[in-house]
């Protein structure tokens, strides 16, 4: 996915390795943000209205709004795409411990939706 992604010309960044006050800086100018659902992801907090979000999780996720709610109180423009796990996923636990799968081509015609006028 990383590599698709640059090649839209996303870069890789590791917010973990970034003290608060660039994670904010990093955000503040964001026009696109991609990535996992995950801790990093409540960055988009610090986000302009407007900024395009894309983020995959599991189908069991689906209900799981926090993102969703941050994009609303933001003005982001947030989709989701669904990722397949390699097993049943029955407990948060399960969902933490799973491998997941994006589809390639899904992600590929996200990202040019995101690129795009009315997104």
């Amino acid at each position: 996915l990383l590599e698709i992604a640059v090649q839209h010309g996303f870069r890789a960044v590791y917010p973990e390795n970034l003290s608060f006050r660039e994670q904010v800086m990093l955000y503040v100018g964001a026009s696109h943000v991609i990535g996992p659902s995950g801790a990093a992801f409540a960055n988009t907090l610090f986000c302009q209205p407007k900024t395009r979000l894309l983020s995959w999780l599991i189908p069991q996720y689906s209900g799981f709004c926090s993102y969703a709610n941050i994009a609303e109180l933001t003005g982001s423009e947030l989709r989701y795409l669904f990722a397949n796990s390699d097993r049943p996923i029955n407990s948060t636990s399960d969902g933490f411990g799973a491998s997941y799968q994006v589809d390639i081509q899904a992600f590929k015609a996200a990202l040019l939706a995101i690129e795009q006028p009315g997104f």
